[in-house]
């Protein structure tokens, strides 16, 4: 007999060991409510109850995982672990938990119709005729699916006329309750690797900043030409010389995305790996910052806050408040790790910070900080305090190298304030400092391709060339910090009145 949901909510939460006051404050109700749910008394109102189960299955994962509970999960409710990745993601067992507790509201609320999946194979010929039906299509899989991460791969390549037909339609559909992860292509075979290709790579991320975009060498894809979105929809199609598609067959039908499935989903494994995505979340977990810096020479491009250089004790309270706002320790541990290995290899390593004028202007002003993935705003006395310590700290080590881009003299869009982005000699990766949802972490795009180091270590360095770059010494930091310290103070006053 199926579990009712109250039974499945109290396991849930049972396994994940969280309190009910933090599920309480996690979904904006009293606990007297969840009381009710987790006892049978009452049921979450079906007008809310998506919302509910988005909101939940990210609180109850994120401590599963944490506690590597994951196989303890899919043992208590008779699930197989998922296979097309090498671990258990966020993602995979956040949408796993929404479905067994969609399955157990439905069997307590028989008389709840979910509206069901349309299961449909068409097919659709001609160069208008498919893209109408696809956008249709696709927004329609889009709207229907409920799972807080919506993945689509597609073996186009990211620079294709039908690659940016696709981001166009998804650009329309995103929403701040999930993500859109686009698993797409990019032929090694054909595209050169130097600087023009890094330039159309970070413009094109740049310009859709809601979609995270995973990117994979598909010169083994051959003719194959399709989209697959989650267990829910495909499109299978033919194209001309010219790359316009001609022929389309489309659909729900779940034996058919089974066995596509199946075919295609090995071909985006991580030996085709270009850019990989990483919730900011999974990688506290790992020591994927430690080690990045453990290397000795550093490029920093700085385009939100500036979250270097800062003294252990506002560092310590940051750590302190990402614990309030989360319940995780996993996010404050890392901070704190971090910190330390921070003071130690910046000591004397050689750092080259790229701060644009305007994220330089808009830290003075809002004193706003992204601290791995814990927004923080510093207070007037912490962003004092900070200066003060940038200047020693330059004063300590003459191999901190500060430049300042004059943003405002150059193209609005080719270097829009999207991303952070940090190279070692050996690593490179991007994190996505908008801020989309209150129920998400960042997201970070690794480079996993070897290939592509000194082609993104040329991109930077081509910002620190530019005639509108300048570097700025010690003695200048001093001056920029008080002819403008003054006018941000009193803006920041104002802020807070508003």
């Amino acid at each position: 007999m199926d579990s009712t949901y109250a039974d499945t909510l109290k396991q849930l939460i049972g396994l994940a060991d969280i309190k009910l006051f933090i599920v309480a404050n996690t979904l904006g109700y009293d606990i007297s409510y969840i009381s009710k749910w987790c006892n049978g008394a009452k049921l979450p109102s079906v007008k809310m109850i998506s919302s509910i189960h988005q909101q939940l299955s990210r609180l109850l994962a994120k401590s599963i995982l944490e506690q590597n509970l994951s196989l303890a999960f899919y043992s208590m409710f008779d699930l197989t672990s998922p296979v097309h990745r090498s671990s258990t993601s966020l993602n995979s067992l956040e949408a796993d938990i929404i479905k067994i507790l969609n399955a157990a509201y439905k069997t307590s609320a028989p008389h709840v119709v979910f509206q069901e999946k349309n299961d449909y194979l068409k097919y659709a010929v001609g160069h208008h005729v498919i893209f109408s039906e696809l956008r249709q299509s696709i927004q329609q899989a889009i709207s229907e699916i409920h799972d807080t991460t919506i993945h689509i791969w597609t073996s186009l390549d990211l620079f294709s006329n039908n690659a940016t037909f696709l981001l166009q339609i998804l650009q329309s559909n995103v929403s701040m309750n999930r993500r859109l992860l686009l698993h797409i292509g990019f032929n090694l075979s054909k595209q050169l690797i130097n600087l023009d290709s890094i330039h159309k790579i970070v413009e094109l991320l740049s310009q859709h900043p809601e979609i995270n975009i995973e990117l994979y060498d598909n010169s083994s894809f051959n003719c194959l030409n399709f989209i697959l979105i989650n267990d829910y929809f495909f499109a299978n199609f033919t194209t001309d010389e010219n790359d316009n598609i001609q022929m389309m067959s489309y659909g729900t039908r779940q034996s058919i995305l089974s066995q596509l499935s199946k075919y295609v989903l090995p071909f985006f494994s991580s030996t085709h790996l270009i850019l990989e995505l990483k919730d900011s979340y999974n990688i506290a977990s790992t020591n994927f910052r430690t080690s990045f810096y453990a290397a000795t020479d550093f490029i920093f491009l700085c385009n939100y806050g500036f979250e270097y250089l800062l003294p252990s004790s506002i560092v310590k309270e940051i750590a302190d408040y990402s614990f309030e706002q989360t319940g995780s320790r996993t996010d404050a541990t890392e901070i704190q790790k971090l910190q330390i290995t921070w003071e130690e290899v910046f000591e004397k390593a050689n750092l080259k910070f790229i701060i644009p004028k305007s994220a330089l202007f808009e830290y003075f002003e809002k004193s706003e900080i992204l601290y791995c993935s814990t927004h923080y705003k510093l207070s007037q006395k912490q962003q004092q305090m900070h200066i003060n310590y940038i200047i020693q700290c330059m004063r300590t080590n003459p191999n901190i190298h500060l430049y300042i881009f004059d943003d405002f003299n150059v193209r609005a869009g080719r270097y829009k304030k999207i991303f952070n982005m940090y190279f070692n000699q050996f690593q490179f990766y991007i994190k996505n400092v908008l801020y989309p949802s209150e129920s998400y972490s960042s997201m970070l795009t690794i480079l996993k391709h070897p290939s592509f180091l000194k082609a993104f270590s040329d991109f930077l360095q081509d910002i620190i060339d530019s005639p509108h770059c300048q570097e700025y010494n010690v003695e200048q930091m001093v001056k920029i910090s008080r002819k403008y310290g003054r006018m941000f103070t009193r803006l920041q006053k104002i802020n807070e009145r508003l």
